[in-house]
């Protein structure tokens, strides 16, 4: 794929925010039940994608690789407006169970929607893809997720970010994958990982009981967890799950918070997202709702000083 620079007319953030969901998305998520549906979930959340203030200019640069395989490419989005230097850089890692998923689902709003967002708060997004199970197992997916972090770390400054302030975000598999990298030293770019915080929401594999199709080897299941890790890391956690969480992923975000709590080392930040699916906490991003999206901005800022 070749690397192409779009200026996008994208939607604001509202000058007047509401911090709560519409109670009609809120009837439609809690009607889906506790399940993980993307496709139903966006339905329900793409109308609030234009309930919002006139378009300001996003710079986008996509397809950008960071290794051989035409997975392993980032989106870097960037102001058009404000070119100061000296950004946090937020890298968004999207979920798929491991085995799909995708950066950006051509005309529709996931994930710019949290690039967009993340260029509105004064950071610069990049927003990376990673190779899938079952043809590229653990730790292929982990170490692309390092590779994506090293490439920010590297070439952040040319797009106005401070290469010493970098944030990594994973939603579901990429929560997982977030966990992976930062309680897996052998993964770090940097002494201590190079991160400044790390965001985890509704995410698993902090401890594998089972094998599955990323981490398919059942001889290395304790190899493997990032939990041991992430009991000795420094690094800033904020960690959320949702309400409706599936029921197994919201009892791995409980016992990851307990663990943490059990060993002194609570996260900076830990939510339950009421009304919330799996789906919506990162689907709401960049619309009227701001009670997940501004904890999150509060955190990046406070830990990028």
């Amino acid at each position: 794929m070749k690397s192409y620079v779009l200026v996008l007319a994208l939607l604001a953030i509202p000058t007047i925010a509401s911090a709560e969901l519409p109670q009609k998305v809120v009837a439609g998520l809690r009607a889906m039940g506790n399940v993980n549906d993307a496709q139903k979930t966006a339905t329900v959340l793409r109308k609030m994608h234009g309930l919002q203030d006139p378009a300001r200019d996003v710079a986008a640069q996509r397809d950008i690789s960071f290794g051989p395989h035409d997975l392993q490419r980032l989106d870097v989005f960037t102001s058009a407006q404000n070119p100061r230097q000296g950004k946090p850089i937020l890298v968004f890692v999207h979920g798929g169970g491991f085995t799909g998923g995708d950066k950006h689902g051509v005309g529709d709003f996931s994930y710019d929607n949290v690039m967009v967002w993340a260029v509105h708060q004064g950071f610069v997004g990049v927003n990376t893809n990673y190779r899938l199970a079952p043809e590229f197992p653990w730790p292929n997916a982990t170490n692309d997720v390092a590779s994506a972090v090293r490439w920010a770390r590297e070439n952040g400054a040319r797009f106005g970010g401070d290469p010493n302030k970098i944030f990594l975000w994973g939603h579901s598999a990429g929560a997982s994958l977030v966990g992976g990298y930062v309680g897996g030293e052998r993964f770090h770019i940097a002494p201590g990982s190079g991160l400044k915080g790390a965001i985890m929401t509704s995410g698993g594999g902090f401890e594998i009981p089972q094998k599955n199709e990323y981490y398919a080897d059942a001889t290395k299941l304790k190899e493997m967890e990032s939990l041991p890790g992430l009991l000795k890391t420094n690094v800033p956690l904020f960690i959320t799950r949702a309400e409706l969480d599936p029921p197994a992923i919201a009892e791995a975000g409980e016992r990851l918070n307990k663990a943490l709590c059990d060993a002194g080392k609570c996260p900076a930040v830990f939510i339950r997202n009421q009304n919330h699916n799996h789906m919506s906490q990162v689907y709401s991003v960049n619309t009227t709702e701001t009670a997940i999206s501004d904890q999150v901005a509060a955190f990046i800022k406070k830990y990028a000083q």
